[in-house]
């Protein structure tokens, strides 16, 4: 404040008509004028104060309302878990079917009907329905339940480990996936497909190579064949059998050159297929089979001649 006080002091004031003009200047006689404007001053400091309290306030509430609709996005998710019951390892069951969490690791399942899964936590599974208990396999990943009811199962769930398979030397990005009871596949990039079977009752070991372009190669109790595809069989010193699958004089499509060894005395077959990939199937025993029921488990033993058709 000023030492003289002065009768008048200037005024500046908005047009009242026009905002964008600039103010209208007049002079005021009142002797309180540097009072007025030091209040007015203080109260522009103020509303600046007030205008940043009520930013800031408005970008909180921004903020909460942002975060209550996250929130409420993950609650919906989190309750459409709760409306959907995990069936793993089945893609779906029958509505109300009773899921229980077993302290061995496995899971049972009990279907409306009263029908009850149980599976293990060895990737077995046993199905019982009036009074009957089976075991169960996944077929083309499905499963058949005594009463005829069909569930699929998850297709990871259906892989299995080389070493169960029996095939050593698959590469690690090629998971066999279980077809049935002791028979396993396994497809490789370049689309050839290997198919194995192990010896159960009523099933002999068998080996099978499918190539994308047609033609299979077979390898079996009932020799070393081709389905579509001409094969070379040589009787080897060891008492081995070598094969090789022959060229085709005139095609321009891909050719699949698979060859190997088949050691009858140790129920083995090494197979070099065309991609380079070179696989050690183990067949073990015969385990009877439905051509010799009273077999004595004993190794596959194959007769051949030279460049000829192998025969039991």
């Amino acid at each position: 404040m000023p030492d003289v006080n002065p009768l008048f002091g200037l005024l500046h004031c908005q047009h009242a008509l026009d905002p964008q003009q600039e103010d209208v200047q007049f002079m005021s006689a009142s002797e309180s004028h540097y009072e007025l404007m030091e209040i007015a001053r203080q109260l522009e400091r103020i509303h600046v104060v007030l205008q940043a309290m009520f930013d800031a306030s408005q970008q909180l509430q921004n903020e909460a309302q942002a975060y209550l609709q996250n929130q409420a996005v993950h609650a919906e998710s989190f309750l459409g878990r709760l409306d959907t019951p995990d069936y793993y390892p089945f893609v779906a069951l029958p509505h109300g079917t009773l899921v229980k969490d077993c302290p061995d690791g496995g899971r049972q399942f009990v279907l409306p009907d009263g029908a009850v899964i149980v599976v293990k936590n060895d990737r077995t599974m046993v199905a019982a329905h009036d009074g009957v208990a089976v075991e169960l396999t996944p077929q083309a990943g499905h499963v058949v339940l005594p009463n005829g009811q069909r569930f699929e199962v998850s297709g990871e769930f259906c892989r299995t480990t080389h070493t169960a398979a029996g095939i050593e030397g698959l590469p690690d990005s090629v998971e066999p996936v279980c077809i049935g009871p002791g028979r396993y596949r396994a497809e490789f990039p370049d689309g050839v497909t290997l198919t194995v079977w192990h010896a159960l009752p009523g099933q002999d070991c068998m080996l099978s190579v499918a190539n994308p372009t047609g033609g299979t190669l077979v390898i079996s109790r009932k020799g070393i064949q081709g389905i579509g595809l001409e094969v070379q069989v040589r009787l080897l010193p060891d008492g081995a059998l070598g094969f090789r699958v022959q060229p085709e004089a005139d095609s321009s499509a891909v050719q699949y050159l698979h060859s190997g060894v088949a050691r009858p005395d140790e129920g083995v077959v090494q197979l070099a297929l065309s991609n380079g990939t070179t696989l050690t199937y183990s067949c073990g025993d015969t385990g009877g089979g439905e051509d010799n029921p009273d077999d004595d488990g004993l190794p596959h033993t194959f007769t051949c001649e030279e460049r000829g058709q192998c025969s039991v």
